[in-house]
């Protein structure tokens, strides 16, 4: 539901965003082919986040497996070819469920991604909607400031990546979308994909 009202408000407001998709969430979607379909022809991107979001599997003693992790990508990968029937998609950036900084030995796995052509991606700026309810933002316009807040901490200040999620308990996310596209765009950020 929250993702057709964000990709509304992305055209409503001329933005593009890449969407980190999850096989788990795509299998219990109905309409997950046509939602991915929409997300691409109105020129946003689908990059892997890997399939089960399962930490005990990708990261088990919280250290990356790169076996796991890889596998769930490619599941990933022929997931989005079969809902969307495009035989030849392929996203070649991923993002790393609980972000990279999270975990030990990825080292490893950086490396065999790289090998592979996928390039993993971290947010520097976030909106809060996976913060700890205490710390989570309460309305619209501080979820959007929130967003310009985060960045602050960040050293890498010309590219933003906003870490948002579109999870059907996220409807603040969907709320304060329009505010975070206008307070990015009058701060003089642009709107683009990673892919």
């Amino acid at each position: 539901e929250n993702t057709g009202k964000i990709l509304d408000i992305l055209k409503e407001k001329d933005a593009r965003a890449t969407f980190f998709t999850l096989g788990t969430s795509i299998e219990k979607s109905g309409n997950s082919g046509d939602l991915l379909n929409r997300m691409l022809s109105e020129g946003s991107a689908i990059a892997t986040h890997s399939y089960t979001h399962v930490y005990d599997t990708l990261y088990p003693g919280k250290t990356g497996d790169k076996d796991a992790i890889m596998t769930e990508i490619d599941k990933m990968q022929e997931l989005i070819r079969t809902v969307t029937k495009k035989e030849n998609f392929k996203t070649d950036v991923f993002r790393y469920p609980g972000g990279h900084m999270s975990w030990k030995g990825l080292d490893v796995v950086d490396s065999y991604l790289a090998e592979n052509g996928i390039e993993y991606i971290d947010w520097n700026a976030m909106n809060g909607d996976s913060e700890p309810t205490s710390r989570r933002p309460k309305d619209a316009l501080g979820t959007a400031n929130y967003v310009m807040e985060s960045l602050k901490f960040s050293k890498v200040k010309d590219v933003v990546v906003v870490l948002m999620h579109d999870a059907s308990n996220k409807n603040l996310t969907v709320e304060a979308l329009p505010q975070v596209i206008d307070i990015l765009k009058s701060e003089g950020y642009t709107f683009g994909i990673l892919k």
